[in-house]
């Protein structure tokens, strides 16, 4: 299973996904598949929240695959609705063929935007689902950088056993 990366982390003051990606807005997660294995990649899934009652926040997940510029996006909400303690589940679908028999580092990164700096998304049980090939257990190793001031994240080791599903499935939160 891969850990829960639980995050609740301050916004920059970037209006829209243009700015978030021209100014570096953004935390990333990077999956790598040990030497020999293969990663088919089936879901990303994840739970996002204002941290307030002030609106316009929003974010868009990207991937090394498909790049990270304006467009390329896998996922992109300009307007997340739910409020802290509620969130809302998104689900990227990752069944393509570009997310299939995949022998290299995967990163995936999370842009978030909004028109106040003191406004703050809150994204909890990130889970990335897929397939690993080969008929060794192994470990493969998620390296979480770009994290802002005040966010932590937990858990950051994925195993992959015989071929096994793998999710996240740990449950601890962040701290602001």
């Amino acid at each position: 299973s891969i850990g829960v990366i639980n995050l609740i982390g301050g916004l920059g003051d970037q209006a829209d996904l243009a700015n978030a990606i021209a100014n570096d807005d953004y935390f990333e997660f990077t999956v790598t598949p040990p030497v020999g294995e293969t990663l088919n990649l089936s879901e990303l899934t994840i739970d996002v929240a204002r941290g307030g009652a002030s609106t316009t926040r929003g974010f868009a997940v990207m991937s090394s695959i498909g790049g990270f510029t304006d467009g390329a996006e896998l996922l992109k909400d300009d307007s997340v609705d739910s409020e802290r303690p509620t969130l809302t589940s998104y689900r990227v679908e990752l069944r393509d063929a570009q997310f299939q028999n995949v022998t290299s580092a995967v990163t995936f990164r999370i842009y978030q935007y909004a028109n106040d700096d003191a406004s703050s998304l809150e994204f909890d049980n990130i889970s990335l689902k897929g397939e690993a090939t080969h008929s060794v257990t192994t470990t493969a190793t998620i390296n979480i950088t770009g994290l802002n001031d005040g966010v932590s994240a937990v858990d950051d080791t994925v195993n992959v056993t015989n071929g096994a599903a793998f999710t996240e499935s740990n449950a601890a939160n962040g701290l602001l």
